[in-house]
């Protein structure tokens, strides 16, 4: 993902919605990958990195509750700010982007590939938070983490 869309993101709302739907885009690409893959053993590690960022959707929308005092929802969002981060979730589905009959090493590569940049994201934006925020918000890091070493060890 370019520096440019880190340099864009200046305020907490902006990052916490941003992670909210990249975590929602996560369980989507899930979700789609537990019912379409044939390999029970993979489907098995997938379907419990699925329940991990369901889990951590509870997180964020604590975070935001916490942080903004305003709820998360799926609506489209108007003007500059609503174009702004769909433009975000554009570069999350093309990084989730698959070929119409995958390979399981494809579906791997696609969630390591995930995986490796929710870290990045997280990292570049863990400072806007305060150091109680910054906490709840890195945790979602930390499970990336475990997620692409489990995914490598595949």
């Amino acid at each position: 993902m370019s520096n440019n869309v880190f340099e864009s993101i200046r305020s907490k709302d902006v990052a916490i919605d941003f992670t909210y739907k990249l975590q929602k885009q996560a369980v989507n690409f899930y979700e789609n990958t537990c019912r379409q893959i044939d390999d029970t053993r993979l489907r098995g590690l997938l379907a419990s990195v699925l329940e991990a960022k369901r889990t951590r959707l509870t997180t964020i929308e604590a975070l935001v509750d916490r942080v903004s005092g305003w709820s998360l929802n799926d609506k489209d969002l108007v003007g500059e700010y609503g174009l702004f981060v769909k433009m975000l979730g554009e570069e999350i589905g093309k990084l989730l982007a698959l070929k119409d009959s995958p390979a399981t090493q494809d579906y791997l590569e696609t969630a390591r590939a995930f995986e490796s940049q929710t870290i990045e994201i997280i990292n570049r934006l863990a400072p806007l938070f305060s150091e109680t925020e910054r906490q709840d918000f890195a945790a979602i890091g930390i499970d990336a983490q475990q997620h692409l070493q489990k995914l490598s060890e595949q």
